[in-house]
């Protein structure tokens, strides 16, 4: 089960979703990282378990679809990613963050601490251009590769069982057969943990701390998109990726509207996963443009 992801677009919440597969196939399980050059090979078949076995390995900066096998791509729109990176960057604990970046410099922690808003979110977002370009460039390669399974952050934000769903369905994580729907049952309940709606219950302080503060991005969204150079750059970005251009985050509709996309990306059996499910917005089976509010 390989993922591609990308800087601040959801590497921590599909490692603990590919975990919660994994830990079904038996026990010492994990999710391998940062790169597929560090997947094992997948394990014999036999005897048949209630979840398929294969390894689940993490490209956290992929530039390159595998040769051939079957992948997920995980984007984020480019402007929630540079507000996560500037407000995580700021209060994060991880080494990289605290380390001086010369000799005699100050950390990217501490200079963005010393900053204003507008001068702190124009550090981001020289920092964060090259990667959201690169995550756009790859979509555009792989949005239709029949391989290839787009899943957007906001998918898993708004409508998480679903997407987990496609998720599960697109690599055969569960074979058909007797028990299969109760080994999904119970596959979905153990992903719910890590909902980001909290339905779950708390997220665990790995996750947690990965999540970033909801109240104070209106302002910062604001101030990010009327920056010289940066806010063309990001928007550059959305359209390639075929997010929406709005000053609003995340995947807000009206309960019928919600309905109505999620069977429309619903598997069936009667068609290849693949085809039905590495949807886009603005196609005819995600949710239409005009009514997705970000």
């Amino acid at each position: 089960m390989l993922v591609g992801t990308h800087h601040k677009m959801g590497t921590v919440l599909i490692e603990q979703i590919l975990l919660e597969i994994v830990k079904m196939q038996g026990p010492n399980a994990s999710v391998a990282k940062p790169h597929w050059s560090s997947c094992p090979k997948s394990p014999p078949s036999s005897p048949p378990t209630p979840v398929r076995r294969a390894p689940a390995c993490i490209d956290e900066h992929v530039q390159q679809p595998p040769a051939r096998q079957p992948w997920v791509h995980l984007v984020r729109d480019p402007v929630e990613v540079a507000i996560s990176d500037y407000q995580y960057s700021r209060t994060g604990a991880e080494g990289w963050l605290r380390a001086p970046r010369c000799e005699g410099c100050p950390s990217l922690q501490q200079q963005l601490l010393a900053a204003n808003a507008s001068e702190g979110l124009k550090i981001t977002c020289e920092r964060v251009v090259p990667s959201v370009r690169a995550a756009a460039a790859l979509y555009r390669r792989a949005r239709r590769e029949p391989t290839c399974l787009t899943i957007r952050y906001e998918e898993l934000a708004s409508a998480f069982d679903y997407t987990v769903e496609r998720l599960v369905a697109f690599f055969g994580a569960v074979p058909d057969g007797h028990g299969a729907a109760a080994t999904r049952e119970r596959l979905l309940r153990a992903a719910s943990r890590h909902d980001l709606s909290g339905r779950g219950g708390a997220l665990k302080a790995h996750e947690a701390k990965h999540v970033s503060n909801a109240s104070e991005k209106d302002a910062l969204r604001a101030t990010l998109l009327g920056l010289d150079g940066c806010g063309a750059a990001l928007r550059a970005a959305q359209s390639a990726l075929e997010y929406p251009a709005s000053g609003r985050e995340g995947l807000e509709a009206t309960s019928a509207l919600r309905r109505r996309w999620l069977r429309a990306i619903t598997v069936r059996s009667e068609v290849r996963p693949p085809q039905l499910l590495n949807t886009r917005f603005g196609s005819e089976v995600s949710l239409p443009v005009e009514v997705i509010d970000f």
